[in-house]
């Protein structure tokens, strides 16, 4: 019964958000019309997915005139505000209406999402064929089949990749994020920038908050504590005593993600720690400005790190895990991991045997493994190594202990990233205390 609720209400709702989409698609036509490429994406993907298919698109069209159609709704994970941000590439948002609310515990959304993707993709190409029939029209797909495969990843990526439907390698969604990560070297495309008129007024109320110090920035992204273990995030109260050290240090912190403190909290620290509500200002705006505004990013795994790795930022990931969709930084500090008995799995074979986790196509190998996220101890260890490494000019060498056994096909060995000092030496020292239990010689890791 209420299966075929839900199915009446979609199919009674689903005229209106046809309707919708066609209204902003027509007022938008004058856009269209100056434009040699169309990147359309009815289907409202999660904020790094878009972000990285966005920048994509920037890159690889540069010498077209393209538009990027970002859709977004008020319940989802997009920011709105981020055409803004890119003087290269026009942006088109477009809101994708949908009837949302929460009863008896549950979400409903009606037209549900197949109802929604199939109707805006048949529209959506009527639309185009009969109004721009001369422009070309891309799929994010499309725009990711044509990033060019570099040198060192020619061994793991094909350079011819079939871009069918029927063909598509079940590790092509880990072969997109490598090839963007890829592409972050490249130096030729602008860099993201707020208008100056937001960009002034938030700057306004930092120094303000903080008293008029003089302070550097320090974005930190918290992802939303969740059920689901592979993904689950660590208490923002336990970076409390991170947070210190950073403010020790002359950093004022920007709360720009899911988790941020009580008021009280806050007040500890005298204007040095904020979020958007603190300061006053629009959140969506504010979660644009941390990441092209700060000088160095702090924060877990997840799309908070999209932005601060178009930047090229210093950067300290924490919770990273696994290695195929859980963005990097310059400095990455992973999760530890655990079998069904408790016991710690050596890092080395967690790369060897299931470095890509629940994402594995066909299931983890190891569905008794259970990662565990990074404890408060540990992430004041890991800002403690990442702040001395600012303070000495330095990132932290490649481990060549655990070089063969990086998978390629990873944003960590594409982008370049590397393993925290504290997290190496944290490693060394469990890898040296199993050798103890056992009675055998410890294999010191390179460069710890």
């Amino acid at each position: 019964m209420k299966r075929a609720l839900l199915w009446c209400g979609s199919v009674l709702f689903l005229p209106v958000t046809v309707l919708c989409w066609l209204f902003s698609l027509m007022r938008n036509r004058g856009i269209f019309a100056q434009s040699d490429v169309i990147v359309m994406n009815w289907h409202m993907a999660n904020f790094g997915t878009s972000l990285a298919t966005l920048d994509i698109a920037r890159r690889i069209l540069a010498d077209r005139k393209a538009v990027f159609v970002l859709v977004w709704e008020p319940s989802g994970t997009q920011n709105p505000l981020v055409g803004m941000i890119f003087q290269d590439i026009t942006v088109v948002t477009i809101r994708r209406v949908r009837l949302s609310f929460r009863f008896a515990g549950r979400n409903f959304c009606f037209p549900d999402i197949t109802s929604v993707d199939e109707a805006l993709a048949r529209v959506t190409k009527l639309f185009f064929d009969l109004v721009f029939s001369g422009k070309e029209f891309l799929l994010p797909r499309d725009v990711r089949f044509r990033i060019p495969v570099p040198a060192d990843l020619s061994d793991v990526i094909p350079p011819d990749r079939d871009d069918s439907l029927e063909e598509r390698d079940p590790y092509e969604g880990f072969v997109s994020n490598c090839l963007w990560a890829s592409l972050l070297h490249e130096g030729t495309s602008p860099p993201p920038r707020l208008p100056e008129q937001p960009r002034r007024d938030i700057h306004d109320r930092l120094t303000s908050a903080r008293g008029g110090r003089v302070a550097r920035l320090c974005m930190m992204y918290n992802r939303v504590l969740e059920e689901n273990i592979h993904r689950k995030a660590t208490s923002i109260t336990d970076y409390l005593p991170a947070i210190e050290l950073l403010v020790g240090h002359g950093f004022q912190v920007l709360l720009a993600g899911d988790q941020t403190l009580e008021r009280d909290q806050m007040d500890r620290f005298g204007g040095m720690v904020v979020d958007a509500a603190e300061l006053g200002v629009d959140l969506n705006m504010f979660r644009m400005f941390a990441p092209l505004e700060s000088d160095i990013y702090i924060g877990d795994a997840g799309s908070g790190g999209a932005l601060p790795m178009v930047m090229k930022m210093p950067s300290l990931t924490l919770n990273f895990h696994p290695f195929c969709y859980a963005l990097p930084g310059t400095w990455v500090y992973p999760k530890r991991v655990n079998d069904e008995y408790g016991n710690s799995v050596p890092f080395r074979k967690v790369l060897r045997e299931d470095p890509f986790g629940y994402y594995t196509p066909g299931g983890s190998r190891h569905k008794n493994w259970v990662p565990e996220e990074n404890t408060s101890e540990e992430i004041l260890d890991a800002v403690q190594a990442f702040l001395e490494g600012l303070d000495d000019g330095k990132t932290p060498e490649e481990d060549v202990a655990f070089e063969e056994d990086i998978p390629k096909l990873s944003m960590y060995y594409a982008f370049g990233a590397r393993f925290s000092p504290a997290f190496l030496k944290r490693v060394q020292w469990a890898d040296s205390r199993e050798s103890r239990v056992r009675g055998e010689s410890p294999t010191v890791p390179a460069g710890s």
